[in-house]
């Protein structure tokens, strides 16, 4: 059976369409529950011959291991679908009082073995010019979200399904932070 990968708030396809050209041999699903986005991402996946990518407006926690078999035309087994979970910079645009039910939701539609990856940004806490400026920038861009929360931690806090892997931290500037967090979900005991 192909691999099913689902690139959660996916924007405009940047990563989804990535995935798709260097692994013709695995499903790409890219939510987003902005229509705009998506149909610029639907455009260049034409645009790029991509058949293995499909982009689904959909709110994380609606989505459902059928509508994701769906999407590919597979049968349902009655098991958890994914293979693999990607969110870059997703954490940060959504709002914050949805993360946790957010990861748990996507989390058991992503089968025993199958990978979680958050890559976000987040700020150090600063007095520092710099740190200032990009606290009210953080407060523009994204609302009422929490710039200076590290959303690995859902990762790392779920200890009981996951390990942590890896967490990659390397300093932009002075005061914004890019990290990688990867996990493998554990068996249910």
């Amino acid at each position: 059976m192909l691999s099913i990968i689902l690139d959660l708030a996916c924007g405009t396809g940047n990563i989804a369409l990535w995935i798709a050209q260097q692994r013709p041999d695995v499903h790409v699903l890219g939510i987003d529950v902005s229509e705009a986005m998506l149909d610029r991402a639907r455009v260049r996946a034409d645009e790029q011959q991509l058949s293995n990518v499909v982009f689904l407006h959909k709110e994380p926690l609606a989505l459902t291991s059928q509508n994701i078999l769906d999407c590919f035309n597979i049968p349902n087994n009655n098991k958890a679908p994914l293979d693999m979970i990607t969110c870059f910079h997703g954490y940060s645009a959504m709002k914050v009082e949805t993360h946790q039910s957010v990861f748990e939701h996507t989390l058991s539609l992503l089968k025993e073995g199958g990978y979680y990856v958050i890559v976000d940004i987040y700020l150090e806490e600063s007095h520092s010019l710099a740190s200032r400026f990009f606290r009210k920038f953080d407060s523009i861009v994204f609302g009422a979200n929490d710039g200076y929360k590290k959303y690995w931690l859902l990762l790392k806090d779920t200890l009981t399904h996951f390990e942590m892997d890896e967490v990659c931290i390397t300093q932009w500037g002075t005061s914004t932070n890019w990290y990688v967090a990867r996990c493998i979900k554990k068996p249910e005991s």
